[in-house]
């Protein structure tokens, strides 16, 4: 019998388990994580990378959130340790009944939660019946937690990425539980933003989700340094098409704010979507939009 290959945290046997697909930690996942803690200690059990970047490895980025950041979410939630069962062509061979035996292994859990939609192993074959057959006779529990529903649709990460594709940030937040984020290091870059008096917190973000290009209200956390805490912001992801350039680009403008931020590892909340992004005809019409737009943002945030 094969080994899954695990990654992450040491492990710690005996504990109940949240087990699944994490990307994005939304309230569907919430609810499997709250029903491991019920049950004491718990660890969180999923997969990397992401069972559609090993099936259609050339998609372009659509995971929700970073391994660091979904990492950092979950323990937020009270997981003693996440770990990361590797997907790759070993694990989808293994037979479901493989896959039980050797998460027993090593894991030794008490309770196993998931969404009830929750399928493993070769050709996607084992299902929680399955799981409840093989497990509730060593005395481990079962929970599958019912799929929730907003407006009559299943809460899932496809539809959060549609949603964020579309600019409906709102709808998107409110099946995550939370806002969606942008995470990462503050990078100089080149500078217009204080040359037009706007000056900005760049992120280049990699390997994630774009929302809808444009203008957003943001609130960001900075991790790090003198500055360390809670602002407002007007924040801009795009190419910036009045200036040429064809990178996507996360610039966030800090309101009421004045210091030196770059190097810090920032957090940027996403809270609602203002307008697409533009291009001008001049400075002078785009610095006029920009104030605008952040006296806009100051009436969202303070609402």
């Amino acid at each position: 019998m094969n080994r899954l290959h695990i990654s992450g945290d040491p492990i710690s046997k005996g504990l109940s388990l949240a087990l699944g697909n994490f990307d994005g930690v939304h309230l569907g996942h919430q609810e499997v994580l709250n029903a491991a803690r019920a049950h004491g200690e718990f660890a969180v059990v999923s997969f990397f990378p992401n069972p559609k970047r090993h099936f259609v490895p050339d998609t372009p980025d659509f995971e929700l959130m970073s391994n660091d950041v979904q990492i950092q979410i979950l323990k937020n939630f009270g997981a003693q340790a996440v770990h990361h069962i590797r997907f790759d062509g070993s694990l989808v061979d293994m037979s479901p009944e493989d896959f039980i035996d050797t998460l027993i292994e090593q894991f030794a859990p008490i309770h196993i939660s998931v969404g009830a939609d929750f399928r493993f192993g070769k050709d996607r074959a084992g299902n929680v019946d399955l799981l409840r057959e093989r497990l509730n006779p060593k005395g481990i529990q079962v929970n599958a937690l019912p799929l929730l529903t907003l407006d009559s649709e299943k809460i899932s990460s496809s539809r959060i990425r549609a949603l964020l594709s579309a600019g409906d940030i709102k709808t998107a937040n409110q099946l995550l539980g939370r806002p969606h984020l942008m995470h990462g290091i503050v990078t100089q870059g080149d500078q217009r933003g204080r040359d037009l008096g706007f000056p900005t917190a760049n992120l280049y973000p990699r390997g994630v989700l774009l929302p809808k290009f444009g203008i957003y209200a943001t609130r960001l956390h900075i991790h790090d340094g003198k500055f360390a805490g809670d602002y407002q912001g007007a924040s801009s992801l795009g190419v910036r098409p009045s200036f040429g350039i064809n990178q996507p680009n996360f610039e966030t403008h800090i309101l009421d704010f004045e210091g030196d931020i770059y190097g810090c590892e920032i957090s940027v909340e996403l809270i609602e979507y203002l307008r697409p992004e533009l291009k001008f005809d001049g400075l002078d019409a785009l610095i006029d939009q920009m104030a605008l737009d952040v006296i806009k943002c100051l009436e969202i945030l303070n609402a």
